[in-house]
C-alpha cells in the first residue's frame, strides 16, 4: 500500500503517452527535473501525503576505476634507469673517433710525417713498424692514415688510396695480390690477373694516378717459401713514378735480418718505427682515455690494479681491456643485487673496486682453456661461431646441430665477411682439429652400420654463455656477431 501509487502512476503515463513508448529508453531516463516535480505534485493530491517522493530514474553508469594513488604516482614519476656498464664496455673497444692514440703521440707523428711527405711529393717509400703484441702498432697506423684522409677531404693534401692486408687472414701469400687488387678497384681476379693488373699500375707511366698506401699487418705470416710475393711488393715501391707507400707491421723487430733473404730485406729500407712496451702509468692513462665519460665507474685503485697486473706480464693493452670489461660485468651483477634504484632519488651506479677486479681475474684464469681459443686460426674461430649460431637456432627444439648445417653456415659467414674460401678438405681439417682440441664434440662417423659423414651431429663442449664471453674482445667475434651482440 505504501508504494501502490508508483504502479498507478506508471499505468497513467503509458495511457497518456502512447507516442512516447517508441522513444528510446535513454530519453525516458533523461526526463527533466521540472517534469518529475509536477508528476510528484499530482500524485501527492491523490494518494496519501505519507508516501515517499519518487526519485528520478537514471541510467546506470559503470563506476570509474581509480588507480591507487601510490601506483599512479609511480607510473608518472618513475623513469627507467639504464646502468652505464654496458656503454662503458662498448667505449673500451672504440678507437675510431680518436685523432691521437694516447701514449703513442711520438710514433704517430713519425708515421704521419713520412706518409704526408710522400703524398705531397708523389714519391714512394717503405716503413717497417715493429713491437711486441698489444702495443698499439696497428691502431696508431690506422689513426695516422685516418687523420691524413680527413685532411685530404678538406683539400689540405692530395687524395690517396689506403689498402690493408692482414697476413693472418690470407690462406696463402699469393692471396695477397688478389686481395690487394680487389681493394683497389673492387674486382675479383686470379693470382696471375691480379699480379698483371698491379704491375701495370705501379710500373706504368701514368703520372696522374693516385698515391696508394698499402698496410701489411702481421707481416710474419707472409714470410714463407721464397718470399716472392713480398719481394715483388717491395720492389714496386722502388720503381720510379710508382707513387706506392708500404707500411709493414710485425711483432719481430729484426724480422728483415733474421727471416728474410737479403734481396727482400734490402728493399724494405731502413726507415723503422719501434713500439716499446707500455708502462703501468701508461696503461692507466690508456684505460681512462678509452673509458671517456665512464672513467668515473672505476676507482683509482682498480685501474692501478689492472695496469699493474698487465704491465708485470704481457703489457698487452688488449689484455687490460679484457680484464676491465670483465670487472665491469662483475660490478654490474653486484650492483643489480645490492643497489636497487629508489623512486625519487638519483641512481648512483656502484664503482669498480679492486675486489671486483680480483674476482674478474679469477674468472679469467678459470677459463684458461677457452682463452686458448683466441690463439687459434681465424677460420677455426669462425667455425666455432658458425656452430654457436646453429646451436642457438635449434635451442627451442632441443636438437643438436648437424655437421652439414654448420659447414654451410661457416661457408656463408666466410663469404659474407670476405674471408678466404677454403675447400672441403681444409674445412674437414677445421672441425677435426677443433674436435681434437676439445672445443666441440663430433658424433662417431660410423653409426648403425652406415657412414654418417656430414649428417653427424656436433655440439659445443662449453656453455654458450662462456663462449660468447670469451669472444667479446676477439676480432673475428666482433666483426661477425657485431658490437650489439655483446652489449646485451
Amino acid at each position: 500500500e505504501k508504494f501502490g501509487w508508483m504502479s498507478e502512476q506508471l499505468t497513467r503515463d503509458e495511457v497518456e503517452g502512447e507516442a512516447d513508448v517508441a522513444q528510446s529508453q535513454e530519453e525516458e531516463y533523461n526526463t527533466d527535473d521540472d517534469d518529475v516535480s509536477v508528476s510528484v505534485s499530482e500524485s501527492s493530491q491523490e494518494f496519501s501525503n505519507s508516501a515517499p517522493t519518487p526519485k528520478k530514474r537514471q541510467r546506470k553508469e559503470e563506476p570509474e576505476v581509480v588507480e591507487p594513488p601510490s601506483k599512479k604516482k609511480k607510473l608518472q614519476g618513475e623513469k627507467k634507469v639504464e646502468p652505464p656498464y654496458a656503454a662503458a664496455k662498448v667505449e673500451l673497444l672504440r678507437l675510431s673517433d680518436w685523432d691521437v692514440i694516447p701514449c703513442r703521440e711520438v710514433e704517430q707523428k713519425q708515421i704521419y710525417d713520412l706518409v704526408h711527405s710522400c703524398i705531397q711529393s708523389g714519391s714512394s717509400s717503405t716503413l717497417f713498424v715493429s713491437g711486441v703484441p698489444g702495443t698499439g702498432k696497428t691502431a696508431t697506423v690506422r689513426t695516422a692514415l685516418r687523420v691524413l684522409q680527413n685532411e685530404s677531404k678538406k683539400g689540405k693534401c692530395p687524395s690517396f688510396k689506403v689498402c690493408e692486408i692482414n697476413g693472418m687472414k690470407v690462406s696463402h701469400p699469393n692471396k695477397a695480390f688478389t686481395e690487394f687488387s680487389r681493394q683497389l678497384d673492387g674486382e675479383k681476379r686470379s693470382f696471375n690477373a691480379a699480379k698483371k693488373m698491379l704491375t701495370g699500375r705501379f710500373e706504368g707511366t701514368d703520372t696522374n694516378k693516385e698515391c696508394v698506401v698499402l698496410v701489411i699487418d702481421e707481416l710474419d705470416y707472409l714470410c714463407t717459401g721464397k718470399h716472392q710475393v713480398l719481394y715483388t711488393l717491395f720492389n714496386w715501391s722502388r720503381t720510379s713514378g710508382a707513387k706506392f707507400i708500404i707500411i709493414s707491421i710485425a711483432n719481430t723487430m729484426d724480422l728483415a735480418e733474421r727471416v728474410m733473404p737479403q734481396k727482400v730485406g734490402s728493399r724494405m729500407g731502413n726507415t723503422r718505427v719501434q713500439f716499446h712496451p707500455y708502462t703501468k702509468d701508461q696503461l692507466v692513462k690508456i684505460l681512462s682515455a678509452r673509458l671517456g665519460p665512464h672513467a668515473s665507474l672505476f676507482r683509482p685503485e682498480a685501474l692501478q690494479y689492472i695496469a699493474g697486473r698487465v704491465s708485470n706480464s704481457t703489457t698487452d693493452t688488449r689484455e687490460a681491456v679484457q680484464l676491465a670489461r670483465r670487472a665491469l660485468t662483475v660490478t654490474e651483477e653486484w650492483d643489480s643485487l645490492n643497489n636497487t634504484p629508489v623512486l625519487g632519488q638519483e641512481y648512483v651506479p656502484s664503482q669498480v673496486s679492486a675486489t671486483h677486479v680480483s674476482k674478474a681475474l679469477e674468472h679469467l684464469k678459470s677459463n684458461a682453456a677457452l682463452n686458448f681459443l683466441l690463439s687459434t686460426s681465424i677460420h677455426q674461430r669462425l667455425f666455432i661461431i658458425a656452430l654457436l649460431l646453429e646451436s642457438q637456432r635449434r635451442k627451442e627444439s632441443g636438437e643438436l646441430p648437424v655437421l652439414k648445417a654448420v659447414v654451410t653456415r661457416y661457408e656463408q659467414l666466410a663469404h659474407d665477411y670476405e674471408f678466404d674460401k677454403l675447400n672441403r678438405t681444409q674445412i674437414e681439417y677445421l672441425y677435426c682439429s677443433l674436435h681434437s682440441l676439445g672445443f666441440l664434440k663430433l658424433e662417431e662417423p660410423w653409426k648403425d652400420g652406415a657412414h654418417k659423414g656430414l649428417q653427424r651431429t656436433v655440439h659445443l663442449t662449453v656453455t654458450q654463455e662462456e663462449l660468447i664471453y670469451t669472444l667479446r674482445d676477439d676480432e673475428v667475434g666482433i666483426r661477425v656477431l657485431g658490437q650489439d651482440f655483446y652489449s646485451k
